[in-house]
């Protein structure tokens, strides 16, 4: 995430260099070669204990870029920080995982049917 000012491309870790680039504290972020560039600290990385101190360092101009999932930035740029949600924006998709979901035997069907029905609307509406 970044300003929507920022005139900035992703094209893998070395577009990062020259960067400034707020992470968050232990959080893997499930691309190995970013997750080894923050073990290795190869990049200018500041690193914050949660997102709505990320998102002010975004905001003060402390940062470039945060790395964390669109949701959880989304979820605080709504909740927290109502007044920014129009100086931001998703700069690059760092990496796309899978949702595994498993059932115990004892769940009810009606519960799984309804599990079902949400994931085909969002299969359908293509929601992200």
């Amino acid at each position: 995430w970044g300003s929507k000012d920022l005139k900035w491309e992703y094209d893998g870790i070395e577009s990062l260099k020259g960067m400034r680039i707020g992470i968050i504290r232990g959080w893997s972020y499930g691309d190995y070669n970013f997750d080894e560039a923050v073990y290795e600290d190869s990049l200018n990385f500041s690193e914050y204990n949660d997102a709505p101190h990320a998102i002010t360092a975004l905001y003060a101009g402390w940062v470039d870029l945060i790395v964390m999932p669109s949701r959880i930035v989304e979820h605080n740029l709504t909740y927290r920080f109502s007044g920014l949600q129009n100086h931001f924006e998703d700069k690059a998709i760092l990496t796309v995982q899978d949702l595994h979901l498993l059932w115990n035997k004892s769940t009810p069907k009606s519960i799984v049917r309804r599990v079902n029905e949400g994931i085909d609307t969002v299969r359908n509406k293509k929601i992200n």
